[in-house]
């Protein structure tokens, strides 16, 4: 198991790795990394008999610490190459990760991605449902989720969103977080949204 950082090493390392996608790319790994407080891109790279399997990631500093943790780079992540190395990768990989830090590890598999063994995946249907108001924890909770879809499916869809009062918790909560002020996005950004709604009696949006 190595580990590229840079653009020599990185495209060195893709070099015969088939199926391959954009996503596995310098560009695309390090301009997300550019977004990340202290994020640095990373490719790991794993060799056997079998081929070469090649898994690229941010990797973030956790505050108050020297633990790190890992996320995708923008929207997907995966593992793309030899599938018959997986297994032996996701040892290698768990060891890597337990010598330098990383206690986690968040992954949007591309749907062309490859998982290893040790990976829980979850599979997001067509629309995740997020509260705007209320306790930030509860956002979060399974029931929540599945009673909105609950009223989704017998048409307890409500028609005339207040798109103020939408507007007037996102930015709240916007600032709540200290987010970058260009996430106050106004009022002519949630019109060109494919599906925005409310369902029940929850402000929500739903994100396809």
């Amino acid at each position: 198991m190595r580990i590229a950082r840079d653009r020599k090493s990185w495209e060195q390392a893709l070099e015969g790795v088939e199926p391959l996608s954009t996503y596995c790319s310098w560009e695309w790994v390090s301009a997300a990394a550019e977004w990340v407080d202290r994020g640095i891109p990373e490719l790991a790279v794993h060799e056997c008999k079998h081929g070469k399997l090649v898994h690229p990631c941010v990797r973030r500093c956790i505050p108050g610490g020297k633990h790190r943790d890992l996320t995708s780079a923008f929207d997907f992540g995966g593992f793309w190459g030899t599938k018959t190395c997986l297994e032996e990768f996701d040892r290698e990989w768990a060891h890597h990760c337990r010598r330098h830090g990383v206690v986690s590890e968040f992954v949007r598999l591309h749907p062309d991605s490859l998982a290893p063994p040790s990976y829980r995946v979850r599979k997001v249907r067509e629309n995740v449902v997020v509260p705007l108001a209320g306790d930030y924890e509860a956002a979060f909770d399974p029931k929540l989720r599945a009673d909105l879809r609950k009223a989704q499916s017998n048409n307890l869809l409500r028609d005339g969103v207040p798109w103020e009062r939408f507007l007037e918790l996102h930015h709240a909560q916007v600032r709540k977080l200290g987010r970058d002020p260009y996430y106050l996005f106004p009022l002519e950004w949630l019109f060109a949204l494919p599906s925005v709604s409310c369902v029940g009696a929850y402000e929500t949006m739903l994100l396809p």
